[in-house]
């Protein structure tokens, strides 16, 4: 019976400690989405400095945003990973590629290969290898 009292105790004093912890950030998860999350401001300083300085940098953290953080906000991600692919980046003409074969229009097709040998150019291994296989990765993509 005494052993009951003591667990009672303990779970009414410490599970509310735990609860201040875990609310306070302790063991809290920051989901991806978060992480790349821009307030109106750091949108507006990021875009402003990808378009008229051609920042790469600025243009990747705008287009990670759009990708990852917002909902249909893929007209917006491509438009700054050209920005980005356009200064030299092997990464992003890969990822731009990958979102123009994903946009499933074969008028972009062509852009998009263009992309995947510039990277590949580069030495980007995973655009090597669709290079290859672009014309079936299309096709199933249709």
């Amino acid at each position: 019976m005494m052993k009951r009292w003591i667990w009672l105790i303990l779970a009414v004093v410490c599970l509310p400690i735990l609860g201040v912890i875990v609310r306070r950030g302790v063991g809290y998860r920051i989901s991806t989405v978060n992480k790349f999350m821009l307030s109106p401001k750091e949108l507006a300083k990021l875009s402003s400095r990808a378009k008229e300085q051609s920042d790469s940098d600025a243009a990747l953290r705008v287009y990670q945003f759009y990708t990852l953080a917002v909902t249909n906000g893929q007209k917006e991600a491509i438009e700054y990973g050209r920005i980005a692919a356009s200064n030299g980046s092997p990464v992003m003409q890969y990822n731009l590629a990958q979102d123009l074969i994903g946009l499933r229009d074969p008028s972009k097709y062509d852009e998009a290969k263009y992309w995947l040998k510039k990277a590949a150019a580069a030495g980007h291994d995973y655009a090597k290898k669709q290079l290859e296989d672009f014309d079936s990765i299309v096709q199933q993509r249709e």
